[in-house]
């Protein structure tokens, strides 16, 4: 958290100058127009550097507290509602789940065709998370019994 914050006040510390050099810019007639275009490329490197490490520093205080609030509520494998902490679910959560469902992390045993949300997860439903669905019909995962 304080590296995040870090990297956020030395990107903050940088927008005075940038600001400078853009009011520069917008400041028309007074200046030439060969003086008004190196000064935006001069800009343009300044603003993306600025920019991306705004990006940075935004994702890894995202990361942070995605991370905390993804582990707090976990008990089983239906909690898990991102597929990647899916993916990870034993080495993260301790579960051994079945695999990703569409929405959801499908649990190893009890789980139902009509747990898997998405056409492609049901019509191979069988290497994807071990189960047998007759398919995808209506709008929905049917199992092998169903009508």
């Amino acid at each position: 958290w304080a590296q995040a914050r870090s990297r956020v006040d030395s990107v903050l510390h940088c927008l005075p100058p940038l600001r400078s050099l853009l009011r520069l810019l917008a400041e028309g007639e007074r200046m030439a127009f060969m003086s008004r275009a190196v000064l935006f490329l001069l800009a343009l490197p300044a603003a993306a550097a600025w920019a991306a490490e705004l990006l940075d520093a935004a994702a890894l205080v995202q990361q942070r507290l995605t991370t905390e609030e993804g582990t707090r509520d976990v008990g089983k494998c239906e909690d898990i509602r991102e597929l990647t902490r899916c993916q990870k679910s034993k080495k993260t959560y301790g579960l051994d789940c079945a695999g990703w469902g569409g929405s959801w992390c499908v649990p190893p045993m009890g789980a139902k065709c009509s747990d898997l949300t998405l056409p492609t997860i049901c019509t191979n439903s069988q290497e994807r998370v071990g189960m047998t669905c007759k398919g995808w019909e209506d709008d929905e995962c049917m199992g092998p019994d169903e009508d």
